[in-house]
């Protein structure tokens, strides 16, 4: 008998039940850890609820969300109990392609699909204070305004969805294989060619405007689809222990990737942004954070901003803020990217030298 995700994640999703004294019963535990979904609903009710359990309405939403994504038998009463603690628009029903209310969905053939979720126009306050654990001097604080709305990958980009997009263009480069891990060994420059690859692929096949297209995220997006309006060290607080319930941070037999969407999501639905791999953005690194409407860095260098840390990575790394630079001709097992969907013309990416695509320098915006 195939033993359920659930089971085999339970004792990272849900590392403070071990103990009856903190929820429920055992026998609910149990149920939970045996990949009965009902029992997942019933422990996020309790959790969400303050019934033996701290009340964390996010924490709430996140049991939610897992249970919606593994086949909760009533996915529209699951979806009423998510838009009560906040998920509104980030649970429409599925298109089979292109655009659906506050979806994009790529449609790359065979069954597989690319879904990003729409994330609307706002302000926060990007960065970190002195005083966080793990506080870096490029973190200082900043103000950040996002004047429009964009889509974001709900996962890191697969190794599947690299093969059906680029195909014999460049084959599949990761070191840890499986279709449903994500694609890491990739440069910078290799990202963003997927990012040029899948636009191109959506226009001809008329889903996609000519005013939009794929891109990397900048780090100030990445930021904001993170936090998920928070100002803690990590999305769903500050305390580094319940970091195995959201992310791969190497505590499964070793740094290694997974399966993206192996954990819990962030109370906006997006999974993985700690651990897995760490991703590319589309800003060039500087020392200081880029602040004010629609920040991109844009230096004539070749160091990229990565964000959200690997299963390779340490605690601090893994915070919401944390930012480090890598060449862009850099490419580890660790490394791996997701995609955005903007207006063409919101964005600057600078001066890049894509793969083998071309010997010459481009710029971003051309497309």
């Amino acid at each position: 008998m195939k033993k359920p995700l659930f089971g085999f994640l339970a004792g990272l999703l849900f590392p403070c039940i071990a103990g009856a004294n903190v929820f429920a019963s055992d026998e609910l535990i149990y149920r939970a850890n045996c990949g009965e979904l009902s029992a997942v609903i019933d422990l996020a009710d309790r959790y969400g609820q303050g019934d033996g359990v701290p009340a964390d309405k996010s924490a709430a939403l996140c049991y939610y969300l897992w249970a919606l994504k593994n086949g909760a038998e009533n996915p529209d009463e699951l979806k009423k109990r998510i838009v009560s603690l906040g998920g509104t628009h980030y649970l429409p029903d599925t298109p089979e392609a292109g655009f659906s209310g506050e979806k994009y969905v790529a449609d790359l053939g065979n069954g597989l699909k690319l879904e990003l979720l729409k994330l609307p126009a706002g302000e926060f306050l990007m960065g970190s204070p002195p005083g966080e654990h793990g506080y870096f001097s490029d973190e200082k604080q900043v103000n950040v305004s996002l004047t429009e709305d964009f889509f974001l990958g709900v996962t890191e980009v697969t190794q599947a969805q690299w093969n059906a997009v680029m195909g014999e263009k460049k084959k599949n480069p990761s070191h840890f294989q499986g279709e449903n891990r994500p694609v890491e060994c990739v440069t910078w420059g290799d990202a963003f060619w997927f990012c040029v690859e899948l636009t191109a692929r959506e226009r001809a096949a008329g889903h996609l405007p000519n005013g939009m297209r794929f891109s990397l995220p900048t780090e100030a997006q990445w930021e904001y689809a993170c936090r998920a309006g928070t100002q803690t060290r990590y999305f769903f607080g500050d305390s580094e222990e319940e970091l195995p319930r959201y992310g791969n941070i190497g505590k499964n037999g070793g740094p290694v990737t997974m399966p993206v969407g192996s954990f819990l999501p962030n109370p906006w639905g997006f999974y993985d942004m700690h651990g897995n791999v760490s991703e590319w953005c589309l800003d060039s690194y500087d020392k200081k954070l880029p602040g004010g409407k629609n920040p991109c860095c844009v230096l004539r260098n070749n160091s990229r901003v990565h964000r959200g840390g690997s299963c390779d990575s340490s605690g601090d790394e893994f915070r919401s803020a944390d930012r480090a630079g890598y060449p862009d001709d850099m490419k580890n097992r660790y490394l791996g990217f997701r995609v955005v969907l903007v207006k063409s013309s919101g964005m600057k990416a600078g001066f890049f030298k894509p793969s083998p695509v071309a010997g010459e320098y481009l710029f971003a915006r051309l497309y």
